[in-house]
């Protein structure tokens, strides 16, 4: 019997942008994605553009009025955390739908198969339709892969730092008469 084809395992550790190009497709396999199934290719030059100018747009507007240094920091961490976990999510879903192709036209290469190899007449294939349902995920995951590389390199532009996935830091906790100073300071009673 066949092994079955799963896909990456990469949900080990925070989603980094490393974790995104490895299980979205890159530009070749995009383009040849596009050719053979008849799709229109992703405008991945395009995406990048307007994500970065959508970025460095919400950081004029915000200014520096009401937001220092370390807010403007945290607002385009979270902006930029969104994009790559988004990207990394149709990843997985992409290389899952791969799985499933690989998985299936491995079933139908057994000839002691119990199911028929082709569709009911007039439509497509099992096959045919899951490897269609992984061609739209692997553009779309080529798309979003492209928002994440953006929010990345806007991340940079507007911090001055480069982009890594929060992790809880190992502090302790504070003590329970410091939290009560410092609820007092809002006045916030118990």
């Amino acid at each position: 019997m066949a092994k079955k084809t799963t896909p990456p395992q990469v949900t080990q550790g925070p989603v980094t942008l490393e974790k995104v190009q490895l299980v979205a497709p890159g530009h070749h396999c995009a383009a040849a994605i596009a050719e053979r199934y008849g799709k229109e290719e992703v405008n991945f030059d395009g995406i990048v553009q307007e994500t970065r100018e959508s970025f460095t747009a919400i950081a004029h507007a915000l200014g520096t009025k009401h937001f220092d240094e370390f807010a403007m920091k945290l607002v385009f961490d979270r902006l930029t955390n969104a994009m790559v976990q988004g990207a990394f999510g149709a990843g997985m879903y992409y290389s899952a739908r791969v799985a499933d192709c690989a998985n299936h036209a491995r079933a139908l290469s057994n000839d002691h198969r119990d199911d028929d190899a082709d569709g009911v007449a007039g439509f497509d294939s099992k096959l045919q339709a899951l490897q269609d349902r992984a061609a739209d995920a692997g553009l779309r995951a080529y798309a979003l892969r492209a928002t994440a590389e953006a929010a990345c390199e806007a991340f940079a532009e507007i911090t001055g730092n480069v982009w890594v996935p929060y992790s809880r830091s190992e502090t302790r906790p504070i003590s329970a008469e410091a939290a009560k100073l410092q609820r007092d300071a809002f006045a916030i009673k118990d």
